[in-house]
Protein backbone atom coordinates (compact mmCIF):
# COMPACT_ATOMS: atom_id res chain seq x y z
CA UNK A 1 0.00 0.00 0.00
CA UNK A 2 1.12 3.44 -0.99
CA UNK A 3 0.67 6.54 1.06
CA UNK A 4 -0.23 9.86 -0.88
CA UNK A 5 -0.02 13.10 1.44
CA UNK A 6 -2.73 15.67 1.09
CA UNK A 7 -3.30 19.09 2.75
CA UNK A 8 -4.62 17.79 6.03
CA UNK A 9 -3.70 13.88 6.11
CA UNK A 10 -2.44 10.93 3.84
CA UNK A 11 -4.75 8.87 1.27
CA UNK A 12 -3.94 5.29 1.22
CA UNK A 13 -4.08 3.93 -2.11
CA UNK A 14 -4.15 0.11 -2.72
CA UNK A 15 -2.40 -1.51 -5.92
CA UNK A 16 -5.74 -3.22 -6.83
CA UNK A 17 -7.41 -0.48 -7.21
CA UNK A 18 -4.77 1.21 -9.08
CA UNK A 19 -5.22 -1.93 -11.60
CA UNK A 20 -8.81 -1.53 -11.56
CA UNK A 21 -8.74 2.12 -12.91
CA UNK A 22 -6.31 1.11 -15.46
CA UNK A 23 -8.59 -1.54 -16.84
CA UNK A 24 -11.67 0.41 -16.74
CA UNK A 25 -10.09 3.63 -18.40
CA UNK A 26 -8.97 0.77 -21.50
CA UNK A 27 -12.58 -0.58 -21.81
CA UNK A 28 -13.81 3.04 -22.35
CA UNK A 29 -11.03 4.42 -24.64
CA UNK A 30 -12.02 1.06 -26.49
CA UNK A 31 -15.85 1.40 -26.67
CA UNK A 32 -15.74 5.00 -27.15
CA UNK A 33 -18.43 5.44 -30.07
CA UNK A 34 -16.20 6.78 -33.21
CA UNK A 35 -16.88 10.34 -34.46
CA UNK A 36 -19.76 10.55 -36.90
CA UNK A 37 -19.52 11.17 -40.28
CA UNK A 38 -20.85 14.59 -41.96
CA UNK A 39 -23.96 14.69 -43.90
CA UNK A 40 -23.87 13.11 -46.88
CA UNK A 41 -20.60 10.92 -46.68
CA UNK A 42 -20.50 7.76 -45.90
CA UNK A 43 -18.68 6.18 -42.61
CA UNK A 44 -15.61 4.76 -42.91
CA UNK A 45 -15.24 1.31 -43.71
CA UNK A 46 -13.82 -1.30 -41.47
CA UNK A 47 -9.86 -1.22 -41.25
CA UNK A 48 -9.98 2.02 -43.17
CA UNK A 49 -7.91 4.97 -41.66
CA UNK A 50 -9.21 8.47 -40.05
CA UNK A 51 -8.94 10.90 -43.16
CA UNK A 52 -10.01 8.20 -45.71
CA UNK A 53 -13.64 8.49 -45.89
CA UNK A 54 -14.89 7.96 -49.48
CA UNK A 55 -16.30 11.52 -51.04
CA UNK A 56 -19.66 11.68 -51.37
CA UNK A 57 -20.43 11.00 -55.19
CA UNK A 58 -23.53 13.88 -56.61
CA UNK A 59 -22.69 14.05 -60.33
CA UNK A 60 -23.50 11.22 -62.95
CA UNK A 61 -22.79 11.36 -66.64
CA UNK A 62 -24.41 8.97 -68.65
CA UNK A 63 -23.76 8.32 -72.57
CA UNK A 64 -26.10 6.20 -74.72
CA UNK A 65 -25.77 5.22 -78.37
CA UNK A 66 -29.42 4.81 -80.08
CA UNK A 67 -31.04 2.25 -82.77
CA UNK A 68 -34.55 4.12 -82.79
CA UNK A 69 -37.39 2.46 -84.96
CA UNK A 70 -40.10 5.12 -85.43
CA UNK A 71 -43.52 4.16 -86.67
CA UNK A 72 -45.55 6.87 -86.52
CA UNK A 73 -45.10 10.20 -88.99
CA UNK A 74 -42.74 8.49 -90.18
CA UNK A 75 -41.05 4.61 -90.90
CA UNK A 76 -37.56 4.53 -90.69
CA UNK A 77 -34.36 3.00 -88.28
CA UNK A 78 -31.87 5.91 -87.56
CA UNK A 79 -29.30 6.05 -85.34
CA UNK A 80 -29.06 8.24 -82.36
CA UNK A 81 -26.49 9.93 -79.33
CA UNK A 82 -27.00 11.32 -76.47
CA UNK A 83 -25.42 12.91 -73.52
CA UNK A 84 -27.21 13.33 -69.79
CA UNK A 85 -25.26 14.71 -66.81
CA UNK A 86 -27.26 15.02 -63.58
CA UNK A 87 -25.97 16.14 -60.38
CA UNK A 88 -27.99 15.88 -56.84
CA UNK A 89 -27.81 17.01 -53.72
CA UNK A 90 -29.96 17.78 -50.22
CA UNK A 91 -31.48 20.88 -51.79
CA UNK A 92 -30.18 21.13 -55.03
CA UNK A 93 -30.24 18.83 -58.50
CA UNK A 94 -29.35 20.07 -62.16
CA UNK A 95 -30.20 17.73 -64.97
CA UNK A 96 -28.49 18.55 -68.78
CA UNK A 97 -29.45 16.48 -71.59
CA UNK A 98 -28.55 16.78 -75.24
CA UNK A 99 -29.23 14.30 -77.99
CA UNK A 100 -28.76 14.57 -81.71
CA UNK A 101 -30.06 12.43 -84.17
CA UNK A 102 -30.42 11.20 -87.80
CA UNK A 103 -32.06 8.49 -90.27
CA UNK A 104 -32.89 7.76 -94.04
CA UNK A 105 -36.08 5.82 -95.29
CA UNK A 106 -34.85 4.49 -98.84
CA UNK A 107 -32.57 7.47 -99.72
CA UNK A 108 -34.44 10.26 -98.26
CA UNK A 109 -33.70 11.71 -94.83
CA UNK A 110 -36.24 11.04 -92.56
CA UNK A 111 -34.54 12.75 -88.87
CA UNK A 112 -32.39 15.36 -88.58
CA UNK A 113 -32.99 16.55 -85.37
CA UNK A 114 -31.08 18.13 -82.04
CA UNK A 115 -32.33 18.94 -78.72
CA UNK A 116 -30.92 20.38 -75.59
CA UNK A 117 -32.84 20.04 -71.94
CA UNK A 118 -32.25 21.68 -68.59
CA UNK A 119 -33.71 21.43 -65.45
CA UNK A 120 -32.32 23.03 -62.24
CA UNK A 121 -34.43 22.28 -59.11
CA UNK A 122 -34.14 24.19 -55.14
CA UNK A 123 -36.03 22.96 -52.61
CA UNK A 124 -37.70 25.42 -50.52
CA UNK A 125 -39.26 23.23 -48.09
CA UNK A 126 -39.78 20.09 -46.82
CA UNK A 127 -40.97 19.08 -50.23
CA UNK A 128 -42.04 21.57 -52.24
CA UNK A 129 -39.38 22.95 -54.96
CA UNK A 130 -39.00 25.68 -57.71
CA UNK A 131 -37.65 24.92 -61.31
CA UNK A 132 -36.01 26.82 -64.03
CA UNK A 133 -36.94 24.70 -66.72
CA UNK A 134 -34.89 25.50 -70.55
CA UNK A 135 -35.59 23.28 -73.79
CA UNK A 136 -33.89 24.13 -77.04
CA UNK A 137 -34.36 21.66 -80.41
CA UNK A 138 -33.88 22.18 -84.15
CA UNK A 139 -35.72 19.91 -86.77
CA UNK A 140 -35.01 20.24 -90.36
CA UNK A 141 -37.25 18.03 -91.46
CA UNK A 142 -39.95 19.51 -89.67
CA UNK A 143 -38.80 23.03 -90.51
CA UNK A 144 -37.87 24.15 -87.33
CA UNK A 145 -35.00 26.15 -87.56
CA UNK A 146 -34.83 26.70 -83.97
CA UNK A 147 -37.25 26.54 -81.09
CA UNK A 148 -36.67 27.08 -77.33
CA UNK A 149 -39.10 26.59 -74.18
CA UNK A 150 -38.27 28.61 -70.27
CA UNK A 151 -39.68 29.59 -67.70
CA UNK A 152 -40.11 28.26 -63.92
CA UNK A 153 -42.16 25.88 -62.18
CA UNK A 154 -43.00 24.74 -59.30
CA UNK A 155 -43.23 21.34 -58.23
CA UNK A 156 -43.46 18.76 -55.34
CA UNK A 157 -40.52 15.46 -53.95
CA UNK A 158 -43.33 12.77 -53.06
CA UNK A 159 -40.91 10.31 -52.90
CA UNK A 160 -37.41 10.49 -52.20
CA UNK A 161 -35.34 7.56 -51.52
CA UNK A 162 -32.40 5.28 -53.08
CA UNK A 163 -34.71 3.22 -54.41
CA UNK A 164 -38.14 4.73 -55.26
CA UNK A 165 -38.39 9.01 -56.81
CA UNK A 166 -41.43 10.35 -58.28
CA UNK A 167 -41.91 14.03 -58.30
CA UNK A 168 -44.29 16.70 -60.30
CA UNK A 169 -43.93 20.48 -61.10
CA UNK A 170 -46.07 23.05 -62.65
CA UNK A 171 -45.78 26.62 -64.37
CA UNK A 172 -45.93 29.08 -67.31
CA UNK A 173 -43.23 28.97 -69.95
CA UNK A 174 -42.44 31.38 -73.15
CA UNK A 175 -42.87 29.13 -76.32
CA UNK A 176 -40.97 30.83 -79.55
CA UNK A 177 -41.11 28.68 -82.82
CA UNK A 178 -38.92 30.10 -85.63
CA UNK A 179 -39.55 28.20 -89.01
CA UNK A 180 -37.56 26.75 -91.84
CA UNK A 181 -37.84 29.48 -95.30
CA UNK A 182 -38.44 27.37 -98.62
CA UNK A 183 -36.53 30.61 -99.84
CA UNK A 184 -34.00 32.53 -99.10
CA UNK A 185 -36.03 34.67 -96.90
CA UNK A 186 -36.20 34.06 -93.53
CA UNK A 187 -38.87 32.10 -91.75
CA UNK A 188 -41.55 33.68 -89.54
CA UNK A 189 -41.26 33.11 -86.08
CA UNK A 190 -44.05 32.71 -83.53
CA UNK A 191 -44.15 33.27 -79.58
CA UNK A 192 -47.05 32.47 -76.96
CA UNK A 193 -47.65 31.48 -73.41
CA UNK A 194 -47.64 27.42 -72.30
CA UNK A 195 -48.79 25.25 -70.00
CA UNK A 196 -45.96 23.08 -68.63
CA UNK A 197 -46.50 19.82 -66.38
CA UNK A 198 -43.75 17.79 -65.92
CA UNK A 199 -43.57 13.63 -63.92
CA UNK A 200 -40.44 11.89 -63.16
CA UNK A 201 -40.59 8.57 -61.54
CA UNK A 202 -37.72 6.20 -61.14
CA UNK A 203 -37.78 2.88 -59.31
CA UNK A 204 -34.65 0.16 -58.38
CA UNK A 205 -36.04 -3.35 -57.28
CA UNK A 206 -32.47 -4.60 -57.05
CA UNK A 207 -29.36 -2.97 -57.75
CA UNK A 208 -29.03 -1.42 -60.74
CA UNK A 209 -32.30 -2.76 -62.48
CA UNK A 210 -33.87 0.88 -63.09
CA UNK A 211 -37.33 1.76 -64.24
CA UNK A 212 -37.92 5.03 -65.89
CA UNK A 213 -41.30 6.83 -66.62
CA UNK A 214 -40.57 10.91 -67.50
CA UNK A 215 -44.09 12.96 -68.75
CA UNK A 216 -43.66 16.56 -70.59
CA UNK A 217 -47.56 17.80 -71.18
CA UNK A 218 -47.58 20.94 -73.05
CA UNK A 219 -51.12 23.15 -73.09
CA UNK A 220 -51.45 25.93 -75.09
CA UNK A 221 -52.96 29.02 -73.04
CA UNK A 222 -55.04 30.43 -76.12
CA UNK A 223 -56.16 27.28 -77.45
CA UNK A 224 -57.56 23.98 -75.95
CA UNK A 225 -54.64 22.49 -78.16
CA UNK A 226 -51.52 20.54 -76.06
CA UNK A 227 -48.88 18.08 -76.56
CA UNK A 228 -48.01 15.02 -74.65
CA UNK A 229 -44.17 13.26 -74.38
CA UNK A 230 -43.68 10.51 -72.16
CA UNK A 231 -40.61 8.35 -72.21
CA UNK A 232 -40.52 4.67 -70.58
CA UNK A 233 -36.93 3.45 -70.06
CA UNK A 234 -36.31 0.26 -68.25
CA UNK A 235 -32.18 -0.37 -67.42
CA UNK A 236 -30.65 -3.84 -67.59
CA UNK A 237 -27.26 -3.91 -66.19
CA UNK A 238 -24.46 -6.01 -68.71
CA UNK A 239 -21.45 -5.77 -67.41
CA UNK A 240 -19.52 -3.04 -64.65
CA UNK A 241 -20.63 0.60 -65.95
CA UNK A 242 -22.69 -0.27 -68.87
CA UNK A 243 -26.20 -1.37 -69.88
CA UNK A 244 -28.62 -1.81 -72.32
CA UNK A 245 -31.42 0.55 -72.01
CA UNK A 246 -34.91 0.18 -73.95
CA UNK A 247 -37.19 2.93 -74.36
CA UNK A 248 -40.39 3.30 -75.45
CA UNK A 249 -41.55 7.32 -76.81
CA UNK A 250 -44.93 8.53 -77.47
CA UNK A 251 -45.65 11.92 -78.65
CA UNK A 252 -48.82 13.33 -78.60
CA UNK A 253 -49.58 16.50 -80.77
CA UNK A 254 -53.68 17.34 -81.17
CA UNK A 255 -52.61 19.67 -83.84
CA UNK A 256 -49.92 18.37 -85.54
CA UNK A 257 -47.95 20.09 -88.52
CA UNK A 258 -49.34 19.56 -92.21
CA UNK A 259 -48.47 15.97 -93.23
CA UNK A 260 -48.39 14.58 -89.71
CA UNK A 261 -50.00 12.29 -87.64
CA UNK A 262 -51.19 13.22 -84.47
CA UNK A 263 -49.47 10.18 -82.47
CA UNK A 264 -45.58 9.32 -83.03
CA UNK A 265 -44.05 5.91 -81.27
CA UNK A 266 -40.70 5.69 -81.22
CA UNK A 267 -38.84 2.07 -79.76
CA UNK A 268 -35.34 2.70 -78.63
CA UNK A 269 -32.53 0.23 -77.78
CA UNK A 270 -29.15 1.30 -76.57
CA UNK A 271 -26.28 0.95 -74.80
CA UNK A 272 -25.52 3.66 -72.22
CA UNK A 273 -22.42 3.58 -69.97
CA UNK A 274 -22.87 5.43 -66.46
CA UNK A 275 -20.66 6.63 -64.18
CA UNK A 276 -20.66 8.24 -61.00
CA UNK A 277 -18.82 11.06 -59.90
Amino acid sequence: MRMIPTRNNLVSIAPTSILLTGILLGILSVSSPAVAAEPGQKPAESGQKPGQDRKPQYWTLQYDLEYRKNSGNTRSYDLRTGINVAMKRLKDDLRLTASYAKGKTSDEVSVDRRDFLTKYNHLIIKKAYVTAFLFYEQDSIRDIARRFQIGPTFGCRFYDTPKLFFSSDAGAILDETKNESNDNESGNTESELKGLWNIDFSYEPVTDLKFEERVRWTQYLRRSDFEVTSETSAYVPLYKRLFLKISLTDHYNTRPDPDYTKNDLTVITSLSYIIHF
